[in-house]
């Protein structure tokens, strides 16, 4: 449950918001139908803000709170039901008990008005409330006025979410409210999955040689890469999938760029024409005196089909507004998650450092830096360029947490951003992975080019000493590539 302060035109854009009497870019315009009011007349709520405000005493002061605007929602989890049936008796449930709090003046002063909004990923209430206090006046410090009577207001929404099995919030927790527009990020960072040879266990003491050693750890690096070949698979997947959807944004942002300006000349031409046939109207006008009344009507004719063409206009402008909204959607889908804010919530102290950030040990010297998407040690070495091997680094190498895992990280994501903030780190992560493997096959390539370049005075085909050589000229392509077939390319190395 979130509470926010409301006064002046903030209460009109946010009740636009809520009514959705204006686009709202994160929720689904198929579903919008399924909103529904469950308190208060259909009518904008600065008007019914104002009219409780007249019951209580006129008008307030300047910089008086005039509604707080409450959000009255449950973990993701709570609604996951595949059954329709289910998922809506989980809905009514919490509906029932979120209204008798709202209903309940301890928790805020007067309801005016109440919503519940299907149309995003999670079920969720918006209410106002006018702080009205049990002595009749506009107070909101009466409501909101410390930490300890917010605390008391989160123990009193918990008591009536009780009776559905759900449990209160961290008390004292560190978390901060993200705006709708910073929430929506997601997919473009490379990933890295490697098996790092030196942190694989050594063989029992029985294998008491360096060329056994090294052989069992081959066997083990072997049989992990052979459990992350799916992973690969999927990894690879995903990326094309992404890919394949930018293609598809490019696509739809081209379109919208070719129709805007279609429209924006066939609006000209049509006002051209228009103005060419008022002058015309204006020139018979003079010559013909007796047909006053005729072109008068021709006039306001004319009067109405440029207002209608106007009204085109602007409905071409709304129209390119949508495609940049949606535009802009896309975009912000293909972000990781900031590593300043990973650190954050893995309640790391940070101070800021020109335009990145710095975290020190216990002797306050700088043990790590984050700047941008890159963690640089104290030797400014670069750790990791994204939020998954980050979780990871820290769990292992700063908190010493053993075999922490790719699939513990992502949950932690999950838990801490959300489901799709955390997929689209995940994304990310696989894509860096992918430039990376790609970047180093690049360099393998270079590398077995120049070693197959014949040296000053030896014969390409006899070699150095002149001594006739073997090659199977099948087995290289014109610029010198690997034989085809067989084989294939170690993603763990």
């Amino acid at each position: 449950m979130r509470m926010e302060k409301r006064k002046g035109g903030a209460i009109t854009l946010s009740g636009r918001h809520n009514d959705r009497t204006q686009p709202v870019p994160n929720a689904d315009p198929e579903r919008t139908h399924l909103n529904r009011i469950l308190y208060g007349p259909d009518r904008p709520t600065r008007e019914l803000v104002t009219e409780v405000i007249r019951e209580h005493g006129g008008k307030p002061r300047k910089d008086s709170v005039e509604a707080i605007e409450f959000l009255c929602k449950a973990s993701p989890e709570f609604f996951a039901e595949k059954d329709p049936q289910k998922f809506q008796e989980k809905v009514d449930a919490f509906v029932e008990q979120a209204m008798k709090f709202l209903e309940d003046e301890r928790s805020g002063g007067k309801l005016v008005k109440a919503v519940l909004h299907l149309d995003e990923h999670t079920p969720h209430i918006h209410a106002y409330k006018v702080p009205i206090d049990p002595a009749g006046k506009l107070n909101n410090k009466h409501y909101m006025r410390d930490r300890e009577q917010m605390e008391r207001n989160q123990d009193l929404y918990y008591e009536y979410m009780k009776p559905l099995g759900l449990e209160r919030g961290e008390r004292r927790s560190r978390a901060t409210h993200e705006r709708i527009e910073d929430f929506y990020k997601s997919i473009e960072a490379p990933v890295r999955l490697d098996v790092d040879h030196d942190e694989i266990p050594d063989p029992p003491k029985v294998l008491i040689t360096e060329k056994e050693c090294k052989k069992y750890k081959d066997k083990v690096t072997r049989a992990v890469l052979k459990q992350l070949e799916e992973a690969h698979k999927t990894m690879r997947d995903q990326a094309m999938l992404a890919r394949h959807e930018r293609g598809q944004r490019e696509e739809a942002e081209r379109k919208a760029e070719v129709a805007e300006r279609l429209a924006a000349e066939r609006v000209a031409a049509t006002e051209r024409a228009a103005v060419d046939r008022v002058k015309e109207a204006e020139r018979t006008a003079v010559e013909v005196l007796t047909e006053n009344e005729k072109l008068r009507e021709l006039g306001r004719s004319l009067l109405k089909e440029r207002n209608d063409l106007r009204a085109a206009l602007k409905e071409v402008g709304r129209e390119k507004d949508e495609a940049q909204l949606r535009a802009k959607d896309y975009q912000d889908r293909l972000t990781d998650i900031p590593l300043h804010e990973v650190m954050e919530k893995m309640r790391y102290g940070r101070e800021q450092l020109g335009e990145g950030y710095v975290y020190r040990d216990r002797q306050g010297r700088i043990a790590l830096r984050v700047e941008g998407q890159q963690l640089l040690d104290h030797r400014n070495q670069v750790v990791c360029r994204n939020s998954v091997d980050l979780v990871i680094h820290m769990r292992q190498k700063r908190e010493g947490v053993e075999g922490f895992t790719q699939t513990q990280a992502l949950e932690f994501l999950r838990d801490q951003f959300g489901d799709q903030r955390a997929a689209g780190a995940a994304v990310a992560h696989r894509e860096q992975y992918a430039l990376e493997f790609f970047g180093r096959l690049r360099e393998r390539r270079e590398e077995r080019d120049r070693a197959l370049v014949p040296q000053r005075g030896d014969d390409p085909w006899r070699g150095p000493q002149g001594r006739a050589e073997d090659h199977d000229r099948g087995s290289h392509d014109r610029g010198g590539g690997p034989k085809r077939g067989g084989g294939g390319y170690d993603f763990g190395r």
